[in-house]
């Protein structure tokens, strides 16, 4: 088991119960203000926890949440097993660079074709 060596905690809502981080199904393109709100319903559960780090195996709620927040420690599980943790900011900053200067003219080109 990958997580052998840690005291495991759920959240209220797990398993087959899990609840949406607001990254599901492109929310946050479409309406910022529910992913936002989803996104805090999560890391509310994870507050109530009282667990030092909340591992996820899916990258966009890793993401989505350890964007959000600057109290919990959000971690995909790879960046646990591979120990190397992603750095969210320069992420986004990469992701965004596609859409900018003479590159993102080119993309947005693209997406047309």
């Amino acid at each position: 088991m990958l997580l052998k060596d840690y005291e495991l905690k759920e959240m209220a809502h797990h398993g087959a119960n899990t609840i949406c981080c607001g990254s599901g199904g492109l929310v946050s393109a479409v309406d910022h203000m529910v992913c936002a709100f989803r996104a805090q319903t999560r890391l509310d559960e994870v507050a109530a926890t009282g667990a030092d780090t909340c591992v996820t195996y899916c990258m966009a709620c890793a993401h989505r949440l350890a964007s959000q927040t600057d109290t919990n420690n959000v971690a995909h599980i790879l960046e646990l097993v591979m120990d190397d943790r992603v750095d969210y900011e320069k992420f986004d900053e990469m992701a965004g660079a596609m859409w900018d200067g003479p590159v993102g003219e080119r993309n947005i080109e693209r997406m047309q074709d």
